[in-house]
């Protein structure tokens, strides 16, 4: 037997909140890591202008400074 509409229909809410919940933090990283830092400080955008793969450290020996 099928469960009633209303349970069907709250159980999809609260997927999709949860799936939002996740999406928002991965998408907010991703976008935070190809920015460079005056799209970061100067100019918001939610989407980088320039996306980059360099970080503003100038190492990429691996070694903690």
């Amino acid at each position: 037997m099928r469960e009633p509409l209303s349970i069907r229909v709250t159980t999809y809410a609260l997927l999709a909140l949860f799936v939002f919940m996740v999406a928002v933090p991965l998408f907010w990283m991703v976008t935070t890591a190809l920015k460079t830092n005056k799209d970061l400080y100067e100019d918001f955008t939610y989407l980088p202008r320039h996306p980059t793969c360099s970080t503003s450290s100038g190492s990429s020996s691996g070694t903690a400074s």
